[in-house]
């Protein structure tokens, strides 16, 4: 079993400044891939999630993902690298990059983790100079993205199920292991590890984060 410490990174509001599958929307908006009334509708159920009203982040992503049924998947590789470069790139905080180089040089295992498609999560590993991971995965079948999600749309409880399918697969361990996120929804996540941090937390998160004692961090908004 390999010893060295895991540190889960959320990526959505903890290491990038706003929503990455928002951005990614508007993106494809801007670029006539899809309609006004798809990103209103998008971003009416996440302002919806925000408030408290939606509890369920889950059938929103499936269906959003329906939007890129029958799209080659290397189309979607393209569009999704041009909005990481240009739109993401310079929402990521500074503050994010910097920890996760610390963590790096003690020889901690860095992975990402987030909801946002593996494809987008891939891109952004290669950009920060991470070897893993975990991400919600689309369907692809004959080259083809078929709207489908495969396997579980990685959120909440999901999430500490593809960690602990992860640490099986490649003989991690939890042990002096690290969370970094700034939602309430990674309660799961922060209750597994060794040493949970929130960061940039809402108010459920910050005043939980306060109860139990753990480290909270702000980072300064991106661009």
């Amino acid at each position: 079993m390999l010893k060295r410490p895991l540190v889960f990174f959320d990526v959505d509001d903890t290491l990038v400044n706003g929503q990455t599958q928002k951005i990614l929307g508007k993106y494809l908006y801007k670029n006539g891939k899809v309609s006004i009334a798809f990103v209103i509708k998008i971003l009416f159920y996440f302002l919806m999630w925000r408030i408290g009203i939606v509890k369920n982040v889950v059938p929103i992503r499936e269906q959003a993902y329906k939007v890129i049924s029958d799209w080659e998947a290397s189309e979607v590789e393209k569009i999704v690298r041009e909005c990481f470069f240009k739109e993401i790139r310079a929402r990521i905080f500074p503050q994010a990059l910097d920890l996760i180089k610390k963590h790096q040089m003690k020889g901690h295992e860095v992975i990402l983790i987030s909801g946002s498609i593996d494809c987008l999560l891939r891109i952004i590993k290669e950009y920060i100079g991470t070897k893993f991971v975990i991400a919600t995965v689309l369907k692809v079948e004959n080259d083809k993205y078929t709207g489908e999600v495969l396997g579980p749309v990685i959120h909440g409880e999901s999430k500490v199920r593809a960690i602990l399918n992860f640490i099986s697969e490649h003989d991690f361990s939890l042990e002096g292991s690290y969370a970094y996120s700034d939602d309430v929804s990674d309660l799961p996540l922060f209750r597994l590890v060794q040493n949970p941090v929130a960061v940039n937390p809402n108010k459920k998160l910050r005043k939980i984060a306060q109860l139990e004692g753990w480290p909270i961090s702000y980072f300064s908004k991106g661009e």
